[in-house]
């Protein structure tokens, strides 16, 4: 089983990548995603390398089916976990759209007034 290769092409990638451009990493990313991505390539690691099933250092058919459901559930999540992101972002944007024109018209009159008055009171200066 070769890990240290996908280590190394994953480090690569993310190393030019952030020379190229700094990359902002998500708090989600740093407690979530990269632990399991972890523990992802150690069960890899495990699976071909300990023979579990057999008495050859192989992944077995049963052992394939439970990586690829494991993946098809992380995939689930990974859904999941966008669509309540973006349901919070649009309840976000809602209420800062949720100020009515009055009050909005009310804010830059009393915002005119106020300029106003200050300026005559520091001697238009």
């Amino acid at each position: 089983m070769r890990c240290g290769s996908c280590i190394c092409n994953l480090l690569l990638v993310v190393g030019i990548a952030s020379v190229i451009r700094p990359i902002k990493v998500d708090k989600r990313i740093t407690k979530i995603h990269i632990p399991l991505g972890i523990v992802a390539m150690i069960v890899l690691l495990l699976l071909g390398n300990i023979a579990i099933t057999g008495t050859e250092l192989e992944i077995s058919k049963t052992e394939g089916i439970l990586l690829i459901v494991i993946t098809g559930l992380y995939l689930i999540y990974t859904i999941y976990e966008e669509k309540v992101i973006e349901k919070e972002e649009n309840k976000e944007e809602e209420k800062i759209k949720t100020i009515s024109i009055a009050k909005t018209i009310t804010y830059i009159l009393l915002g005119i007034t106020g300029l106003k008055i200050r300026s005559r009171s520091s001697g238009g200066q």
